[in-house]
């Protein structure tokens, strides 16, 4: 095109194109391809996209605008209000916690039940009257009618403050009756529903005596009642003697047997049903005053029963997990003797027996003025040679093969791993009596073993090659 012809082409002459023939981004968008070609410099357009605005329609627009901006800086004024994007200023209309209330709280709102204070500024709640007159019938004794009182008390006011203290009532009425097992239901199922109850404390108490109650040697095994370990046979080492005589029950020494007689104690498996409440104890309050004295006398049973592992298993616990407990110093040292019980002689595995001996040594630097220490160490020399007999086991083994290497090896190793013992004695001797024994092909005695097989007789081959000019050794070909 020439400058003629543009100068004398129309510049208002609008230039329409339909949409069917021209999708592309520069024919929808302007020049620019995103503009309308009425904002495109130098190329006004007769016909703009938009009507144009009066003087009034500005006037709304602006307004608009500013009114979006207040909504959503958030400001409330008094003009505008708008609930759904306000934000609450008032407590009241926050996510409330009113429902969440700690132990302290608990006990002032529910009256002080079981504590003895003083709540007349406080108005009483909804059901109070109905469980201080079922309280009433539980002081003057009658506890079956105060039970059924706290059974609807507890109905009625289901998740409430007044079904805490009912629950626990009801266990209490039945602990008094000396129905133990119902007790130590109802005591369960109150942990059950209101696992941080503020009666905690007198639960677990309730739960130790009953177990108390129920062991038939409910006495905490002392150190001194134990013997040593026969660790040649260690199930000929009798369990701690009972402080008393054994009970000649059936449905004692049969805890499938049935109890009908005795009310105070459950139907089946009286220790078990023990134990259940021992266990309650530190599970439920871990940290409270009777936690290590539950684990304490639980290890006790299983070790006057001959359970060794299950009481070993508690001792750990205890030195674990309570390691400023009263029965700590015990807890070594009948731990120590659990697990050398649990060894179960020389041809099985001899970590019961090192797990024991490092027990016995903990003892003794925890412990120096307070346990036997002789007694320790001996024990400790003892294991030792137990364990040297588990090595020799090995050479005796290797002797019935008839194989006189593997026989030497086995020796080095005992006078290795246990230079002090009996055993490494013997080991030392049959070492010199398989080194000293003079081979039928040989006329004179050689001053070491050249057996190829043994690698504790023959010295290391040089790996380095020989230099040149030095003679290659017999035997050997020059690298």
């Amino acid at each position: 095109m020439t400058d003629v012809e543009r100068r004398e082409r129309p510049v208002h002459a609008p230039q329409t194109t339909s949409a069917a023939h021209c999708s592309s981004p520069p024919c929808q968008g302007g020049a620019r391809g995103g503009l309308p070609a009425v904002f495109e410099r130098g190329t006004p357009s007769a016909d703009p996209p938009w009507p144009p605005l009066s003087k009034g329609g500005t006037t709304v627009l602006w307004a608009l605008s500013l009114a979006l901006i207040v909504m959503l800086s958030g400001c409330q004024t008094g003009m505008l209000n708008i609930p759904f994007i306000s934000r609450p200023t008032k407590t009241e209309d926050l996510a409330g916690i009113d429902d969440v209330r700690g132990p302290l709280e608990r006990i002032v709102q529910a009256g002080g039940v079981g504590r003895g204070g003083s709540t007349a500024s406080l108005p009483p709640a909804e059901g109070q009257a109905e469980l201080d007159e079922a309280r009433k019938l539980y002081d003057a004794g009658d506890y079956d009618t105060a039970e059924k009182a706290f059974e609807k008390v507890g109905k009625r006011y289901k998740g409430t403050q007044l079904e805490e203290d009912a629950l626990f009532m009801i266990g209490e009425c039945r602990f008094f009756r000396r129905d133990y097992a119902k007790a130590e239901d109802g005591y369960q199922v109150l942990l059950k529903e209101f696992p941080s109850t503020r009666h905690m404390d007198r639960v677990t108490r309730r739960f130790f005596t009953i177990a108390q109650a129920w062991l038939e040697f409910p006495q905490v095994v002392s150190g001194s009642e134990i013997q040593q370990v026969d660790f040649t046979d260690p199930k000929a080492t009798p369990p701690p003697e009972p402080p008393g005589p054994s009970s000649k029950d059936l449905t004692r020494v049969v805890p499938v047997l049935p109890n009908f007689f005795d009310k105070s104690r459950p139907v089946f498996d009286t220790d078990g049903r023990a134990l259940e409440a021992l266990r309650q104890i530190w599970l439920n309050d871990p940290t409270g005053p009777l936690a290590d004295d539950a684990i304490m006398l639980t290890a006790s049973h299983y070790l006057r029963d001959g359970n060794y592992m299950e009481a070993a298993r508690m001792y750990d616990m205890l030195r674990e997990n309570y390691p400023k407990s009263d029965h700590l110093k015990e807890a070594f040292v009948l731990g120590a003797h659990s697990t050398a019980m649990a060894h179960q002689g020389p041809l099985y595995d001899g970590t019961a027996l090192t797990r024991s001996r490092e027990l016995r040594e903990s003892a003794i630097r925890l412990f120096p003025h307070a346990v036997d220490r002789e007694r320790l160490l001996d024990e400790i020399r003892r294991i030792d040679d137990e364990k040297a007999r588990s090595e020799w086991a090995n050479v005796e083994y290797w002797q019935k093969r008839r194989d006189p290497v593997a026989v030497a090896t086995s020796c080095r190793e005992v006078i290795r791993l246990y230079p002090n013992s009996s055993y490494a004695a013997e080991a030392r001797e049959l070492l010199a009596e398989i080194e000293g024994r003079e081979s039928p092909s040989q006329s004179a005695p050689e001053a070491a073993p050249t057996d190829p097989y043994d690698p504790y007789a023959n010295p290391p081959r040089p790996l380095t090659p020989p230099m040149s000019g030095e003679p290659t050794p017999p035997g050997r070909s020059r690298l």
